[in-house]
């Protein structure tokens, strides 16, 4: 079974609004104005939403965020739940790793609202350590834990053998690559 990186495609919106619907309340804020605004900029060349894709099938996606010039950001994550517990949220976030990196930046971050396990196991499995705890910080009284991949230390994480990574460099990567290569 190979794996597809691939930017998230215009054409394939409502597909991608799907997989994020398959996250019931876990995801309650997506719809497609938002999924149509990543992918206009994925076609600018700034990877905002990829999607891994498997026997032509979307099977999972992940937004991508940028709040500073050496950070890159997970956001959203959703994976269909036939997928789940299959790597693909790893493939994923390896791939955010990957693409961050292209682009010159030194850290990439995320945060988990609750208790998570799975996701917590998968950040660890990943290299990404906790660097945060802040206690009651949403409106329902939910820790939210803050989590933080070093590219400047760990390198790229490798891809298995039956991924296939199909983002390409584009002149917003070059750019921003150039002008995070001076002091941040």
């Amino acid at each position: 079974m190979v794996k597809k990186v691939k930017k998230a495609e215009i054409e394939r919106a409502k597909e991608i609004l799907e997989v994020y619907k398959s996250g019931g309340d876990w995801l309650p804020y997506t719809d497609i104005k938002e999924i149509n605004k990543c992918l206009k900029e994925n076609d600018d060349g700034k990877i905002s939403m990829i999607m891994i894709e498997i026997d032509g099938k979307i099977v999972g996606a992940l937004k991508l965020h940028r709040p500073q010039a050496h950070i890159g950001k997970g956001g959203k994550v959703a994976v269909l739940p036939e997928y789940r517990g299959k790597g693909i949220g790893k493939l994923l976030y390896k791939s955010a790793i990957k693409i961050f990196g292209m682009e010159g930046r030194r850290k990439v971050v995320d945060s988990v609202v609750g208790e998570n396990p799975p996701v917590f196991f998968m950040f660890e499995k990943l290299g990404f350590e906790l660097e945060g705890k802040m206690r009651k910080q949403t409106p329902a009284g939910k820790t939210l834990y803050q989590f933080a991949y070093h590219i400047d230390e760990k390198g790229i994480p490798k891809f298995e053998e039956d991924v296939v990574f199909e983002i390409p460099l584009t002149e917003y990567m070059k750019d921003l690559k150039e002008k995070n290569g001076k002091e941040i």
